[in-house]
């Protein structure tokens, strides 16, 4: 879920710059986007995750497109994840890679 907030957190912030470069106020956007201010201002907060049609209609006002892209494959034999660790008392986010499997180890 961490990793799923981080994305949206990069889409958002970009928004906002791009809302600010054109000069909109958030009232602005609301109004060139069908929704109301207070949307924008819960997106802009990015205390939940924003609905899909929320952040197309958003980038679509500001005329801008989100698209999916394919994300590129790591180098061959190497698997890196995320995974949150509580080992130190408080949850720190880390990417692993784990290299090539060594033996006849098992995963």
């Amino acid at each position: 879920m961490l990793l799923l907030l981080d994305r949206c957190a990069v889409i958002i912030d970009e928004l906002v710059e791009l809302r600010k470069a054109k000069g909109f106020t958030q009232r602005e956007l609301a109004k060139v986007a069908n929704l109301t201010q207070p949307a924008i201002a819960r997106l802009e907060s990015k205390v939940t995750i924003p609905r899909l049609d929320t952040l197309l209609r958003v980038a679509m006002a500001l005329d801008y497109n989100i698209e999916l892209v394919q994300q590129s494959l790591p180098p061959q034999n190497t698997l890196e994840y995320l995974f949150e660790d509580y080992s130190g008392g408080s949850f720190e986010t880390k990417l692993v890679d784990l290299g090539e499997p060594v033996g006849n180890e098992q995963w």
